[in-house]
């Protein structure tokens, strides 16, 4: 069900410190409100986004997240707005949805009783399967990319506050561009609508805006994308993992040539 989406930014007034006058000025802000994910009813998680692109994100998280085995299990995804923020309820497959339930329910009886560390640590860092090896993008697509992405985001929200995420395809062109006030969100609502649209994935590069964590390497491996890019230095655990599961990773300077820290030259 598909509803009007909420502000994404709100103006709000500012105080400019000065040393004889403190003027008040117009500021636009971005929006974020609580979102609670949920699975034919029952809540899974719930986090703070920008209230825009909630299907893609919806679709992103659950396939990330490795919550089923491919978009063929998500059968649709209804939004809502509730007291307090808004609801995403996807509905799975039948099949899908006892395993997710067991999951759950598996997760609460162990949290119960305890979790050793050693437990804890393997169910942080579920198993992922490596990626065909495949060459690093073209240089070439690239070329003046952090001045594209500062276009979209003042035709977008007119202001650069929020995490950027995009997806490049094999040509080096931006097919989907999309911001959030969390990194790991912007990363699901491109991943979200790339399988809505029907995106060829095969020879396709992500870029984030924001630090490279280690979670934003696994989702990548997880949709199946060969090669993720960011704007600032990744972390050295996003290094390991990428190069272990065979995920081209770029740092892209904004005076310098890129950096692959993993990837086939």
């Amino acid at each position: 069900m598909a509803i009007k989406e909420a502000e994404k930014l709100q103006n709000k007034k500012v105080y400019r410190y000065d040393e004889v006058t403190l003027p008040v000025e117009a500021s636009l802000l971005p929006s974020e409100v609580h979102v609670a994910l949920s699975y034919d009813g029952v809540t899974h998680v719930v986090m703070m986004a920008t209230p825009s692109n909630m299907e893609d994100l919806a679709w992103g998280f659950t396939l990330s997240e490795n919550l089923v085995p491919s978009a063929t299990n998500i059968y649709d995804v209804e939004v809502s707005m509730r007291p307090g923020g808004m609801l995403l309820d996807v509905k799975l497959s039948h099949a899908n949805l006892i395993k997710l339930k067991q999951l759950r329910r598996n997760m609460q009886g162990r949290s119960g009783h305890g979790l050793k560390g050693s437990e804890a640590l393997s169910a942080s860092n579920p198993p992922l399967q490596p990626l065909p090896e495949s060459s690093v993008p073209n240089p070439i697509h690239f070329y003046k990319l952090q001045d594209r992405i500062r276009e979209l985001q003042k035709d977008e929200f007119l202001l650069e506050p929020l995490h950027s995420a995009m997806l490049i395809n094999e040509a080096g062109n931006i097919e989907l561009f999309m911001e959030d006030i969390s990194r790991h969100n912007a990363l699901d609502k491109v991943f979200g609508a790339a399988i809505r649209n029907m995106r060829d994935l095969t020879n396709a590069c992500v870029v984030t805006t924001s630090r490279c964590c280690i979670e934003l390497v696994q989702k990548t491996i997880r949709m199946g994308i060969p090669s993720l890019a960011t704007l600032v230095p990744p972390s050295s655990s996003a290094v390991k993992t990428a190069r272990q599961f065979n995920l081209n990773l770029i740092y892209l300077p904004e005076s310098d040539y890129p950096k692959v820290y993993s990837g086939k030259l």
